[in-house]
């Protein structure tokens, strides 16, 4: 699939989903028939100095669903997803990523060490030990986590999107029959890449990706982490095999 998947999943899903022979059931196939090979690779940033991959556990990864996807279609998938704007590729937001770490933050660690207290001015307020502000250009920075292709792993046949659904009842009447909401997950096995640029020295920003493991792997990130949905795993580099 060679076209643009923000492009599809909100403007081409529609104009096709309201035609009097619009076929959403094919339109919901394109989309949870990709494979990562489908997406392509996404292009390295040098000003990105830490990174780290990992693998979306079951049941999958719900991110987007804030952004509203309904057109009144019976079939269709009602919430949205998160899709880079200018390549297409599956993401989750920088702001995200950033809002998670800083949430958890305390409840991974001890915030009556001195240094925790530090690290988390420094991270995400951008204040220096002495309590002054850093220049933007000092301050570390959260890209969009990105859907890639382990290498590490034949992915060919695995695919990025698995349908799903909601059903939440009524407030007003727990009684009554629930009204499923469908929508469209990262499927389990599928890989993450997390980019920074991160400030301070080596051990340093070493120091900060370990944190940054740890609260992603205890805590998961996106919709639904309270049921299961976002969990994730550290994926390991593996050395070539030059034998």
């Amino acid at each position: 699939m060679s076209e643009n998947l923000h492009k599809f999943f909100y403007k081409d899903y529609f104009e096709e989903g309201i035609k009097p022979s619009g076929n959403i059931t094919r339109l919901n196939r394109k989309l949870t028939g990709l494979t990562p090979k489908d997406i392509g690779e996404v292009e390295k940033v040098e000003y990105v100095n830490a990174d780290f991959k990992m693998k979306v556990c079951y049941p999958g990864l719900i991110t987007g669903v804030g952004v509203s996807h309904e057109m009144g279609v019976e079939g269709e998938i009602k919430l949205g997803i998160n899709f880079d704007y200018t390549h297409g590729t599956p993401i989750i937001s920088g702001s995200t990523v950033k809002g998670v770490l800083r949430s958890y933050f305390p409840q991974v660690y001890d915030l009556q060490n001195p240094d925790i207290n530090a690290a988390i001015l420094d991270i995400f307020e951008g204040k220096k030990p002495d309590g002054s502000t850093k220049s933007i250009y000092e301050r570390d920075i959260f890209f969009d986590a990105s859907v890639v292709r382990d290498k590490n792993k034949n992915e060919e046949r695995k695919t990025i999107f698995e349908m799903d659904a909601l059903a939440p009842h009524s407030q007003d009447d727990p009684f009554k029959e629930p009204i499923p909401i469908t929508f469209a997950k990262i499927a389990p096995g599928c890989t993450i890449e997390f980019r920074f640029h991160l400030s301070g020295e080596k051990e340093c920003r070493d120091k900060k990706e370990e944190w940054f493991k740890k609260i992603l792997t205890t805590y998961g990130i996106g919709a639904k982490t309270n049921v299961g949905y976002g969990r994730l795993e550290e994926l390991k580099e593996v050395e070539p095999n030059n034998k």
